[in-house]
């Protein structure tokens, strides 16, 4: 682990007005599937890491990532620096599964903690699941030893009725960089810039500042690409015009941004949005929480991804 790179971590990605996921146990989803749906994805998200760290079973493990499917994490060093796709993943593995199949070495174990898992759905057919994990290493006759805490996201699409993993995000605790750090200043910098474009109904700017690689994962749409983003926020801008003025408030204290080495940065936050109807007092109308996940291509940041949950 590097622990010379400052680190930040934010959490989930935004609507267009960042309007949040609904958990599995939401009015639209009944109880017993959004259990179901819980139970479902608590176990495949086992078997990855049973199929890494103890059975070395590749071939489960392959059948449950999505062939699309990408690693993102924010300490990546020199192992892991950007995005790391599907084949890169599994033959890393392969490659710790040969090394560390002495039954009298010290083995690495993955906990989730306890009360931590969270599902959400994000679509008919796409999920999106989160929580806090532990990384101990265990030796028989030795107690274990806690190396790493971190949070992750998951994202999930159901396909000929299996659910396949497709992104998986990683954060350290404790890594995320200080307020007087450069990184956090430019994020927070592109935070304003785009929520300015967002409260002023500014489409140029927003345009500019989505990728158009963008996946933006929200809960009554589900899963859209750039041009499906811009025609809904286009024709939201123009509906609403007229009839109320929406502003964004960050929680300046919830801000947390964490280096991506060698692609960007993950930015994530808490904030409340207002509204103003027909001149009237302004109302909170959501306070969600937010990640995003930023790339920078020479001089210039992009969105990348965008989720949105906690309404």
């Amino acid at each position: 682990m590097n622990t010379t790179v400052r680190k930040i971590w934010v959490i989930a990605f935004a609507a267009f007005i960042f309007v949040p996921f609904h958990p599995c146990n939401a009015q639209s989803t009944s109880k017993d599937s959004a259990a179901a749906l819980y139970r479902i994805l608590a176990i495949k998200d086992s078997l990855v890491y049973d199929d890494i760290l103890n059975t070395c079973n590749f071939n489960e493990l392959s059948s449950i990532l999505a062939p699309d499917f990408q690693f993102l994490q924010d300490n990546g060093g020199p192992k892991y620096t950007g995005v790391v796709g599907r084949d890169r993943f599994i033959n890393d593995f392969k490659s710790y599964c040969s090394k560390n199949n002495n039954p009298a070495a010290m083995k690495k174990v993955r906990r989730v903690v306890a009360g931590t898992l969270q599902a959400y759905t994000t679509g008919e057919n796409t999920a999106i699941q989160m929580g806090v994990q532990n990384y101990f290493l265990t030796k028989a006759g030795q107690p274990d030893l806690l190396v790493d805490v971190s949070r992750f996201i998951n994202t999930w699409t159901l396909k000929n009725g299996e659910w396949k993993m497709t992104r998986q995000f990683i954060s350290l605790e404790n890594f995320h960089a200080p307020h007087t750090d450069s990184l956090y200043a430019t994020i927070e910098g592109l935070d304003a810039k785009l929520f300015d474009a967002i409260n002023h109904k500014d489409l140029a700017t927003l345009k500019d500042m989505y990728d158009e690689s963008l996946e933006f994962y929200h809960d009554k749409s589900g899963l859209m690409d750039y041009k499906t983003s811009m025609e809904i926020n286009e024709r939201h801008f123009k509906d609403t015009a007229a009839k109320y003025v929406e502003r964004r408030e960050l929680d300046k204290n919830s801000l947390e941004v964490f280096p991506i080495p060698g692609f960007g940065a993950i930015e994530v936050g808490m904030h409340r949005f207002y509204t103003s109807f027909n001149g009237g007092p302004e109302e909170v109308t959501a306070s969600p929480r937010f990640v995003l996940v930023w790339q920078q291509k020479g001089n210039q940041w992009k969105v990348v991804k965008v989720v949105s949950y906690g309404h």
